[in-house]
């Protein structure tokens, strides 16, 4: 039970993520002189808690009637790094193996890496 609500309120979560994308993409299309967004490219960190999926549900939903309806969301998703003390190497992660492909040794993640969360680009006429 407690597993589920919490799923609701990662939801809910990425409903309001969703409604500040929607109103940053028009009011950047609105200061450019634009009056339709066409597209929202977005860069998620693998670590973050947003999922894909539900900030597209909430996009088509929220954009209803605005200049923003039908546009695209593009994702590029930025995979976690990590740092292994002994020999010194930085690395991304590759699935859910941690070790260092110079030696073998398990890596930390990097603190805030692939957490991030953001609008890259905006794409309106």
């Amino acid at each position: 039970m407690k597993q589920a609500a919490a799923k609701g309120l990662i939801r809910m979560h990425e409903a309001g993520i969703t409604q500040a994308i929607l109103e940053t993409a028009l009011a950047e299309a609105k200061n450019a002189g634009m009056t339709h967004v066409l597209e929202i490219r977005l860069v998620i960190g693998e670590l973050s808690s947003i999922s894909e999926e539900s900030v597209e549900m909430y996009f088509e939903i929220l954009s209803m009637g605005t200049p923003a309806e039908g546009a695209k969301l593009k994702f590029t998703r930025v995979l976690a790094r990590l740092f292994c003390k002994p020999c010194g190497k930085e690395y991304e992660k590759k699935g859910s193996d941690f070790s260092c492909p110079r030696c073998g040794d398990e890596g930390v993640l990097i603190k805030d890496a692939a957490r991030e969360f953001y609008i890259d680009e905006i794409e309106a006429e």
